[in-house]
Order: C-alpha cells, then structure tokens, then sequence
C-alpha cells in the first residue's frame, strides 16, 4: 500500500553551508499525544548504558517529515524517520487516510502502527489556501514523501520539479506500484499485487491443493518503505557532500523482485527447478521441509552443513543405530537413499512436542526453525530481549505494545511509540510552525481548507 511525506528544516545531513549553524531544536511539533513528556527508566537506563559508546541522541532530531499520501508503503519509511526522532507531518484530506479504516475498528490498528509519532493535518490541498500552506511547508522542509500515482501528483501539481523550484535542497522520496515508466505505472497498486504477485514471490508460496498463498497484509509494503528508506539516507548523505536535492524512487514491483531474486536469477540462468517451479516429480523428497510435531505445530529443517549436522540430527531424535544401515551410513548414503531416509525423521519428529523437538535440535545444533503464531509474537523474550517487540510511551486500549523499526544504531535512543493523531489535532501547532496566526488558522477552519474530527466518520 503507497502513501506520501514531507520533511523539513536543518537536517543533521543538510548541505555543507549549514553544518556549521547552531544546532537549534525544530520548529515543526513533535508527534504524539498533547502533553505527553518522556519519563526516564532507570533499569532500562543501565542496561543501554552498558553499550553507549556515545551520549545518547536522538539522530533526526533536526529533520521536519510531511507525510502526504495513504496507506502504508511511502508512510512507514516516515515512521522510520520519526522513530528517529524526525518531525513528521501527516498530511490527509478532510475525510482522513483510508488506512484508518482498514479493519474492524476504528481507529485501525494498521494506523496506529504506522502513523505512530507524527502530528496529524487535515487539509484540502485542492483549494488555494491549503495550496499556500503546503508550499510554506514545503519550502522549511527537508524531505517530501509521495506514494501517489503520477497522475494525482500532476494535478496537485506536487512534482519535483515543482517542489524543488521552493526548496532547491529538497528530498523527493516516491514509491509507486509498478514503476514510474512503462504502460502499467499508473495500475492502482498493493503489495498483494505487485510485491506479492507480479514479483513471482507468490507463484513460489503455495497452499492446499497447490493453489497460490495470499500474503501477511503489509508483508510488501513495509519491505518496501525500508527500501525507500535507504534511498533518502543516500539522498542525506549526497545532498551533505553537494548541497544538492534529491529525487528518489522505488516501487512496490522492485522490491517484490528484488526479495524473489534468487529464484528469478536461477531462471534466467535456465535452471530448471526454478524454471518449472511448483511443478515437483512425484519421487521428490527433500530434508530440508516442513514437519509436523506431536502437538500439531509445524518446523523447518534447514541443514545445509551436511557433513557437520548429520550425525547430531540422528543423535537428537534417538536414530543414531541407522548408521549401522548400509543405506545410512553416512550422509552421502543416506542422500543417495533420501525417499527411505526422510520418513524416519518424519516420524520421529511426529511423536514429540515443539518444545521436545526444540529442546533436543538446540541441545545437538541442528539448524532448524519453528513456524510461531503471530499471537506468540507478543511474548516471544527473544524478540523482547533485542527490542523487536516495545511498549508504546502512552497505552491505551488496543495500543500498549508495537512493532519497532527494523534497524538501530548504538549509542542513539529511538524515540518511545507515541499513539497517532485523530484528523486534524494537530492543525493548529503545524500551520503556527510556519508562520500562520491564531486568526489565520480559523479562517482556514471557517472556510473549510482544514478540518479536524475524533472516532470514525459516518
């Protein structure tokens, strides 16, 4: 799913010219709940303190984000940025971002993920005011961020071309569907569809009766915004060698390829298990697959160090004695007789537990891994134990813990989950950042050009 973001002010990457200025705190308001000030854990505090190299920061301090498009795809690389301390402006139209939508309640918490940390404005970009305002944005602003379809970008007028001319130094970060050239870049895209299916990734996933698996909502669209990412990170760092601006894109079909590259690769080098994949002879039996356990949880085995593993995997599940089998005797002979081997390590796995079966592959170091449910995500102390899994700055009913951005960075804090904004609530604070008076915003208000609402719209 594709969405749109700005960011502006001094960056700790602007131009050479500015490196030099006194670093001075930004003036685009932070995101998250009105009054919420970030309390000190002192456990936590002597735990991190134990890998700080360096006093503590948070490295995007001095970056301004405007998030200005839907969904998730170009939206959660803002998140990112504001994980890291950045400014981050949620632009939406009056009716709000459908991805507030998306589920069973309101808000979702897809939004609430994603939109974590930012400050929300409501505003209609059609009309002239709210085209003034955006441009005053824009021209304080370091990155813009757009999933926007070139078409739309066209008619509000919000290319690069025309944003650079109001900010030379700009950041243009895009993600469409399936590219900006080509007879399909202006296809409605989701990662379903172009991540997941046109990349070939789901031809290679298949469920019962070998029919194509769906996807994990999202699985494509986070992928992809750590992609874009990337490219602003390069575009940072160019623009602090150069002073110039950036446009950078990515799309949700690339990243899609780039995930599935080694099967494509291995086609386009004529192999066959790739070419003719999912076709499988009727004789195939492979080691490394899934098996089913005695409590009917399923795990992986992926020993790809014959040599070394195959006497451990036989000691771990009380099978030693095959190695007095002549077909079993060592891994070459039990690979030669693969189709007589495997069914003993399938029914050996299918009379102990997950816990059993984990226990004994840990104990001997099979290389392995469980299939866990998504519930178990929650209370998994691996994931715990390295900030994976976090609790958010401001619980409250169905927002008390989150998925963190993938990449962390020693001796610099991320910023505590703060829960995302209602439509509008933060009209007032962002439109006086750049310059608008009390009066002025409630003109906009009276007119219409912005707008705010709390709970869902009817």
């Amino acid at each position: 799913m594709l969405q749109c973001a700005l960011v502006h002010g001094a960056s700790p990457l602007a131009p050479a010219t500015s490196l030099h200025q006194p670093r001075t705190a930004p003036r685009w308001p932070r995101g998250g709940c009105v009054g919420y000030h970030r309390q000190p854990n002192p456990a936590r505090a002597v735990a991190q303190d134990s890998r700080r190299t360096t006093v503590p920061d948070e490295i995007f301090s001095r970056l301004k984000v405007i998030d200005c498009g839907s969904y998730v795809a170009g939206p959660a690389a803002a998140t990112v940025l504001a994980d890291f301390g950045a400014s981050v402006v949620k632009i939406e139209p009056l009716t709000g971002d459908p991805l507030r939508m998306l589920a069973p309640v309101y808000p979702s918490y897809f939004w609430r993920m994603d939109a974590r940390s930012k400050k929300g404005l409501a505003i209609d970009l059609k009309r002239p005011e709210g085209r003034e305002a955006l441009e005053r944005l824009v021209r304080d602003c370091d990155i813009f961020l757009t999933n926007y379809r070139t078409s739309l970008i066209d008619r509000l007028d919000l290319s690069y071309e025309t944003l650079k001319s109001l900010k030379p130094t700009l950041i243009y970060a895009h993600v469409t569907g399936y590219g900006e050239r080509g007879d399909e870049s202006e296809r409605t895209a989701f990662d379903a569809t172009a991540w997941w299916g046109r990349s070939g990734l789901q031809d290679w996933v298949r469920a019962s009766e070998n029919v194509p698996a769906g996807n994990s909502p999202g699985m494509g669209d986070h992928a992809t915004a750590m992609s874009l990412f990337a490219a602003i990170m390069a575009a940072l760092y160019r623009r602090s060698e150069t002073g110039q601006g950036s446009k950078v894109h990515t799309s949700l079909l690339a990243n899609g390829a780039w995930s599935h590259s080694m099967s494509i690769q291995a086609a386009a080098a004529g192999a066959k298990w790739a070419i003719h994949h999912p076709q499988q002879r009727p004789d195939a039996v492979h080691l490394n697959k899934v098996y089913t356990t005695a409590d009917d949880r399923f795990l992986m085995l992926n020993v790809l160090n014959h040599e070394k593993e195959y006497g451990p995997l036989l000691a771990s599940l009380g099978l030693a004695e095959l190695k007095k089998d002549p077909r079993f005797t060592d891994v070459r002979t039990a690979f030669s007789n693969m189709a007589d081997f495997v069914p003993y390590i399938d029914s050996a796995i299918a009379a102990l537990t997950l816990e059993d079966v984990r226990a004994r592959f840990d104990a001997h170091g099979i290389t392995y891994g469980h299939v866990q449910r998504t519930v178990e995500a929650l209370t998994d102390p691996q994931m715990r134990a390295n900030d994976v899994m976090v609790d958010v700055a401001d619980p409250r009913e169905e927002w008390e813990q989150t998925v963190a951005s993938p990449i962390w960075i020693d001796g610099i804090d991320k910023v505590p989950p703060r829960c995302a904004p209602e439509i509008g609530e933060h009209n007032a604070e962002v439109l006086e950042s750049v310059g608008y008076s009390d009066a002025e915003i409630e003109a906009l208000a009276q007119a219409g050009v912005i707008g705010t609402h709390v709970g869902p719209l009817r």
